[in-house]
């Protein structure tokens, strides 16, 4: 079931990438050869309009073959279109989930306090695991994500009354937070008890825009991370991490599960748009040298360029695997 589970989430960011280059392709007039989810020899598949459209064997990816002849003989405007399309697409259809998560329900974390760090603010000042916090100097809250922005919204050095509801009575205390990263901290967490939040659609597309630019910046900071050694090589995962983390949203529920598809097509796109060989960014960064010296990079230039990023993928690769044997 593991299995099944990563196979039908990475097979369809997969898909979606690949119709992005596949859909521009074919606005440009570019003759397609193959359209392949996975790698490796097919296993099945139909010939249709001159592309082989397949199912391969290895499903760690996938590609769209175009024709050689047709493919240089296009402007480098076109060819950059084809290139960026397999990314934006993959951004696009993640944005699109999360938008549509908002707008149909989205699990919420509800704010009752599931734990407290002791020595902190609020565990000092009375609060109890299992409390519902219901208001926060005197705005209601339902949700943890409102519980959390009404407390970032304090003012430093100043209680925070919260207005709490353990069992059948009701609570109010007063606590004097802790400064964290210039924003108050007070040492709670949620417990895992959860309800549908709905939402319309102005605020669908808000929030929805808000959590698909979130999970952007987040990618963004751990590769920068990554380059500097702030960010641990450890933290990067493999296809057993995926996996892992698509089998247990599966087990929380529908939503969950299509949250994380959400999250890994953001992480696919993005990871394609980095400048190395033989992703799409580096292919992108190739063709804007032809553009400005005139010509196409050499050919044994090239061929060294392309050995020089697959070995850097298979370590890449390599590295994440022997991490998920760690975990």
């Amino acid at each position: 079931m593991i299995f099944l589970n990563f196979l039908i989430a990475f097979a369809l960011i997969v898909f979606v990438h690949e119709l992005g280059h596949f859909l521009a392709a074919k606005a440009v007039g570019m003759r397609v050869e193959t359209f392949s989810v996975g790698f490796g020899p097919r296993l099945t598949g139909k010939v249709f309009g001159g592309t082989d459209y397949r199912i391969s064997l290895i499903p760690l990816g996938g590609y769209v073959k175009m024709s050689s002849e047709g493919h240089s003989a296009k402007p480098i405007w076109q060819r950059i279109f084809v290139s960026l399309a397999g990314p934006l697409a993959n951004l696009c259809f993640a944005l699109a989930i999360l938008v549509g998560l908002y707008a149909v329900g989205v699990p919420s974390l509800t704010s009752r306090i599931g734990n407290l760090q002791p020595d902190k603010p609020a565990i000092l000042s009375g609060v109890m695991r299992g409390d519902r916090v219901v208001a926060v100097n005197g705005s209601d809250v339902k949700f943890w994500n409102e519980l959390t922005d009404a407390i970032g919204r304090s003012k430093p050095g100043t209680d925070i009354r919260l207005d709490l509801r353990r069992g059948d009575q009701a609570l109010v205390v007063f606590v004097r937070p802790e400064t964290r990263g210039g924003k108050p901290f007070i040492g709670i967490a949620p417990s895992d008890e959860s309800v549908t939040q709905y939402f319309g659609m102005a605020a669908s597309l808000k929030l929805g825009s808000q959590r698909w630019w979130r999970e952007i910046k987040s990618f963004v900071g751990f590769v920068s991370g990554f380059v500097t050694g702030a960010s641990s090589a450890k933290e990067i995962g493999g296809p057993m991490a995926i996996a892992s983390v698509a089998n247990k949203a599966a087990q929380s529920g529908v939503g969950a599960f299509i949250l994380v598809i959400a999250i890994l097509s953001v992480s696919l796109g993005m990871f394609n748009l980095l400048p190395l060989p033989i992703l799409d960014g580096g292919t992108v960064l190739l063709y804007l040298y032809e553009g400005i010296v005139g010509r196409p990079i050499p050919s044994g230039v090239l061929l060294r360029l392309n050995q020089a990023g697959i070995m850097a993928l298979s370590l890449l690769m390599a590295w994440a695997f022997l991490n998920d044997l760690g975990r």
